[in-house]
């Protein structure tokens, strides 16, 4: 009789197909994490650190999801951008008759241009004074 069951079990005809298993679900998705950044841009005088008003500070990654945002220094010499994605971001700046210290002019012949680029490293809310000077 053993035998008999066997060759039924053995038949052609086809089984209940196996069930596949239930895929966990999947993760949620990662939130993207933005950092502030900030900071004063000032010159350095006889009278010590004098807060520069009216210099535009420019983040090419900052505020998405557009980014491209351009903010103007005020009568604190203070900017901020709100958010800020973590890793290694270019600020440029432009002021009429200013330049970065120990970089090349790039303003122009009419001073008009931007003076160039720092590179700020962002790993959480970013405090960064930029030091500008006269021409």
């Amino acid at each position: 009789m053993l035998l008999g069951v066997l060759v039924v079990g053995c038949a052609d005809e086809p089984g209940p197909l196996p069930v596949a298993p239930t895929p966990p679900p999947a993760p949620p998705p990662q939130a993207t994490v933005y950092h502030t950044v900030s900071g004063i841009v000032y010159e350095e005088t006889s009278a010590g650190k004098v807060p520069v008003v009216g210099v535009d500070v420019y983040c090419e990654s900052c505020d998405p999801p557009l980014g491209h945002s351009l903010k103007v220094t005020d009568a604190k010499g203070a900017f901020s951008f709100a958010q800020a994605p973590k890793g290694v971001i270019a600020i440029v700046l432009a002021k009429q008759g200013y330049v970065l210290p120990n970089q090349p002019d790039q303003s122009g012949a009419d001073g008009l241009g931007w003076m160039g680029t720092l590179e700020v490293a962002v790993d959480g809310d970013t405090l960064r004074d930029i030091q500008i000077a006269r021409k």
